[in-house]
């Protein structure tokens, strides 16, 4: 296995662990990383994904004269056969940096939260300003287009097609109602009767003695317990879940409070 590096006059990046290395070597699901302060604790490590490839290692000596540096001889040996190779596509510059800003100046931190040497109990009492990193520091290393999602107008209804038509079709679902009433827990008040529309809506499902049975036993059930959440309402009550939509506008109404949330009183 060839350790490879990149550097430049400006730059100098190094594996974190040379001991990791067969390690993550071994595992074909891990990611090596590469830190640009490996003595930095903030520092993002830039991690490199796992490739197959059949890459070449080249040696090339250059032979110049002394007398004519012109005049010079390149050999290019082939010394292997690369099979893996980890290539880095994060951000390098994607990085956390312990300072503190204020009034349009940046004052470092690191030798006031990092505990280079043993110090004494001062070292422990200073007063310093909050540095509270992400406990993680981003879920994505690499940038990515994020496509928001257009805004839905409706187009108006114009010429021989009225709003009438039933089976007019919107650019957004007809929100689909059922002459339920919802109550918040702070209103001072609760309704005492349904919607017409509710009652409208049941009378043409109900066309079974099963159907007038289950809005007897439904109507028992609230005077017995002012309250019941929906489990409950299907686990006393057999009837159809399209037809239990239908029922329960006519004898109760929604809570919507957090204190007795999605009940039907």
């Amino acid at each position: 296995m060839y350790y490879c590096f990149w550097c430049n006059l400006h730059n100098s990046w190094t594996l974190c662990n040379f001991l990791a290395l067969p390690q993550t070597f071994a595992y074909s699901n891990r990611r090596l990383e590469l830190r640009f302060r490996p003595q930095d604790p903030f520092c993002h490590s830039l991690c490199g994904n796992r490739f197959s490839s059949s890459n070449l290692i080249l040696r090339v000596r250059r032979r110049v004269r002394k007398n004519n540096p012109k005049d010079a001889e390149i050999h290019m040996d082939i010394l292997g056969v690369i099979g893996t190779t980890y290539k880095f596509h994060g951000m390098a510059d994607f990085q956390c940096l312990a300072m503190h800003s204020e009034g349009g100046k940046n004052t470092s931190l690191y030798d006031k939260i990092i505990l280079r040497k043993v110090e004494s109990q001062a070292f422990f009492e200073q007063d310093l300003p909050y540095f509270l990193p992400p406990a993680i520091f981003s879920r994505l290393d690499t940038p990515v287009d994020y496509f928001y999602r257009p805004d839905i107008h409706q187009k108006p209804i114009t010429g021989k097609r009225s709003s009438n038509n039933i089976n007019l079709i919107g650019l957004n679902r007809t929100r689909r109602r059922h002459n339920a009433i919802f109550v918040s827990f702070t209103e001072p008040s609760v309704p005492t009767k349904c919607l017409e529309g509710a009652i409208t809506n049941w009378e043409q499902v109900c066309q079974k003695d099963h159907d007038k049975q289950a809005e007897e036993q439904l109507r028992k059930m609230f005077e017995s317990r002012p309250i019941w959440s929906r489990n409950a309402v299907k686990a006393n009550i057999n009837i159809q879940p399209d037809k239990l939509k239908l029922l329960l506008p006519v004898v109760a109404y929604y809570m919507v409070s957090r204190e007795v949330e999605d009940a039907d009183c």
